[in-house]
């Protein structure tokens, strides 16, 4: 199991304080990653979401049993001992686990995403690219 920092935000290298889950309709799940809630990072939160994700997971930061590779990308400068927010993993089970599943629905190959914060952590299968949209900055 591999792991890749996504530069999905342009000049992005800050951590995440949370992460919040909203479903769009049946088709689209939308993550908000709260950025400004982290002291001196960086000043907007960013929606990250989905269509037509196979699956998802999340999961409170502190019960670690969702499977990560052994070496995550990390943020820069100030905030080098974070874990860089946007994340995608190559060869894990979990995705193994759903590929013949998904090909039988889809010739379009799933990718597994992995969104962090300091909180949270969120899985997500998907064979679409994830729409991002940067939200304003909060006062």
């Amino acid at each position: 199991m591999k792991a890749e920092a996504l530069n999905l935000v342009q000049g992005l290298s800050h951590p995440c304080a949370d992460i919040y889950i909203s479903y769009k309709d049946s088709h689209a799940i939308s993550f908000e990653m709260k950025f400004s809630l982290v002291v001196n990072g960086f000043k907007n939160d960013i929606e990250v979401t989905f269509e037509n994700p196979a699956t998802f997971i999340w999961e409170n930061e502190s019960y670690s049993q969702i499977d990560l590779p052994d070496v995550l990308p990390k943020c820069s400068k100030t905030f080098s001992d974070c874990v860089y927010p946007f994340i995608e993993v190559k060869n894990s089970e979990w995705l193994e686990k759903y590929e013949p599943i998904s090909s039988a629905y889809s010739d379009s190959k799933l990718r597994q995403y992995a969104l962090i914060s300091m909180n949270d952590l969120v899985m997500v299968l998907a064979a679409e690219e994830p729409k991002i949209k940067v939200l304003n900055e909060i006062a």
